[in-house]
């Protein structure tokens, strides 16, 4: 088998492990409730630390023989300072500690109502989203620096998730994108649902595991 099948392997068993984690994710770590917000609030950290608690449960086979770390820089590594700038720490990495050939997948999380799908400007007048840029940072780590994947996942209810989604990647073209996935979790335990937006048509299917 090529390095190449390998990784696709390595990419399907990451993604039904991720929709195997998803499904775990309850109410309590999904929102957070506070005395003066019943309701509850998306919370990152609190998504996240959920998340890689039940992705590390959910590493198996031969994706158990490599490394989930959570929040690594990379700024002041001397192959990764021109692509992290401005200065980027994905949430998540899979990764061999030690070596470059085995740099698997980034992956950066975001509740939808933070504002990352939203534009705003620089200081140059230039419109950009937060999203946006992170995107483009998975465009260099996956061209340039041989990471196999750039997983984008977004939490939350969003009522126009396709339409925002294309917004935020307008400027970026087919080869640009052809390693990064969009994946969304719209509410507490939901599966997955895969946001292509190379499509033609607007639409959001849901991932199913196998």
């Amino acid at each position: 088998m090529t390095k190449k099948a390998e990784k696709c392997n390595l990419s399907q068993e990451f993604l039904e492990a991720l929709d195997i984690a998803g499904r775990q994710i309850s109410r309590k770590y999904f929102t957070l409730v506070t005395e003066v917000n019943e309701e509850g609030r998306y919370a990152e950290r609190v998504y996240c630390y959920e998340l890689y608690h039940q992705l590390r449960l959910s590493f198996t086979g031969e994706l158990a023989k490599f490394v989930l770390h959570g929040e690594v820089s990379k700024v002041a590594h001397p192959r990764f300072k021109a692509a992290m700038q401005p200065a980027m720490i994905p949430d998540f990495i899979v990764q061999l500690p030690g070596t470059m050939i085995a740099n698997l997948f980034a992956i950066e999380v975001e509740p939808t109502l933070k504002g990352s799908l939203g534009k705003k400007k620089d200081k140059a007048g230039k419109e950009h989203t937060e999203a946006g840029d992170d995107i483009h940072r998975f465009v260099r780590l996956t061209k340039d620096h041989g990471y196999h994947l750039g997983v984008y996942l977004l939490f939350g209810e969003e009522k126009n998730i396709v339409k925002s989604v294309r917004s935020m990647l307008g400027e970026l073209d087919a080869d640009d994108t052809k390693n990064i996935l969009l994946r969304w979790q719209p509410k507490p335990k939901s599966p997955f649902v895969s946001v292509d937006f190379r499509r033609a048509d607007e639409t959001a299917r849901p991932v199913v595991s196998t």
